[in-house]
């Protein structure tokens, strides 16, 4: 019996630190399991002394508003601890865990249990009173009748003897005889009160015997119902492990359905950003392009209107500074077949004043015998340019560095 004393304190919820007791005869800690604050677990804990002692008191008035504050703090947890606190009854709207109440014990041996033992334990100390035993009431009248007759054989015996007359030694003597009987009946008292003692060791030793079954049998009960409630312990905490499994893989699961919505949301928002940005730098791009076009556009038309004008100023510069029958000498010069003769015709064109020293040598070189680039025409150079171009054109024909030395002989 200690050792399923000790497995059922096993079983038994213990204090916590924070002075709460869990009124749960099932092992189970449900205030803990829920995750409840120290604050809330002893404020349950002033309620369950507030009960106790209005229970004491037969007050089911306070006893009823202290359970009631404790289910109060319960409830924010999801559950109920039912009429006594001991139980877990959730709360079906809260999606808390739900098991099977935990199985009971309810002996069936101790009433009589107790009432063996307050016959036991109440029993007056053993005591011996002749008169109330009937056995000495049955030796009592035996030897009284005994003693009677033995008196009247005694008187009759003494009668005869005497001729029938009364005397005192007859009635003595059969007092005597009476009295004989008496003392045997006074001697048997010690043998029946050992005997009445005997009898009561032997009752009390009954009754203990009685108990002593009536505990075995409530033992192997109780042992039965602490099997029970083990199991019972086991399958809930199995249950109760699913649950959380469970609980926690739906959380995880919708946890990640939501990351995954963010991130598809924010996919989307990304290539929407995308989107826009490609559309700003397409349109930039083309609007950089336009821009570009009508750089070009504006630039070819500086460039050209740059080049006309210098074209018309260079005309112009060179009609201003050619000599009034340069025109003249150039068309004769052309009419020499031989280079020689229109180098001589030239020469005596600048003897006689009619042209300049340069203006031969551009005649000689660009207009008659110069070999000009292939991808330049003649019409793109101005004068200037030809004179400025005249000694590298020179130096390449194996004329003088200085075209006015070919007309200076």
């Amino acid at each position: 019996m200690t050792t399923d004393k000790k497995k059922e304190e096993e079983l038994q919820p213990r204090t916590l630190a924070s002075g709460y007791t869990p009124l749960d005869v099932s092992g189970n800690d449900y205030a803990s399991m829920v995750g409840m604050s120290d604050v809330d677990k002893a404020a349950i804990e002033a309620a369950r002394q507030s009960y106790n002692q209005a229970s004491a008191a037969g007050n089911k008035g306070a006893m009823d508003a202290a359970h009631q504050q404790a289910e109060a703090i319960r409830a924010k947890y999801g559950y109920s601890g039912g009429v006594d606190g001991s139980q877990y009854l959730p709360d079906a709207s809260s999606g808390s865990f739900s098991y099977a109440q935990a199985p009971t014990y309810v002996s069936k041996y101790q009433d009589q249990i107790n009432a063996l033992t307050a016959q036991i334990m109440g029993a007056a100390p053993f005591s011996y009173d002749p008169d109330s035993d009937p056995t000495y009431q049955q030796y009592k009248e035996s030897y009284k009748r005994s003693g009677e007759r033995a008196m009247q054989d005694t008187l009759g015996q003494i009668a005869a003897r005497t001729g029938g007359l009364a005397s005192s030694y007859a009635a003595s003597a059969s007092q005597q005889a009476y009295d004989n009987y008496m003392a045997a009946l006074a001697d048997k008292v010690p043998e029946l009160k050992q005997l009445a003692y005997s009898m009561y060791l032997d009752e009390q030793s009954a009754l203990r015997s009685n108990l002593n079954t009536l505990l075995s049998l409530e033992q192997s009960e109780y042992a039965k119902y602490l099997d029970a409630l083990s199991q019972y312990n086991a399958d809930r905490n199995f249950a109760y492990g699913q649950f959380t499994d469970d609980r926690a893989f739906d959380y995880q699961t919708d946890r990640d359905a939501l990351a995954d919505e963010r991130y598809d949301q924010q996919w989307d928002y990304q290539l929407s950003r995308d989107e826009i940005s490609d559309s700003r730098y397409d349109q930039e791009w083309d609007y950089q392009l336009s821009r570009d076009k009508l750089e070009d556009q504006r630039y070819a038309q500086q460039w050209a209107a740059a080049q006309a004008q210098q074209a018309q100023q260079s005309d112009q510069s060179d009609q201003q500074q050619r000599s009034a029958a340069y025109d003249t000498v150039s068309k004769r010069a052309a009419q020499y077949k031989d280079t020689e003769e229109a180098m001589a015709y030239l020469e005596r064109a600048v003897e006689g004043g009619y042209i300049t020293e340069e203006e031969a040598a551009f005649i000689y070189l660009m207009e008659l015998g110069a070999q000009l680039p292939r991808q330049v025409s003649v019409p793109s150079f101005s004068y200037q340019d030809m004179l400025s171009m005249a000694p590298a054109y020179a130096s390449q024909a194996g004329y003088p560095n200085d075209l006015k030395q070919m007309f200076i002989r």
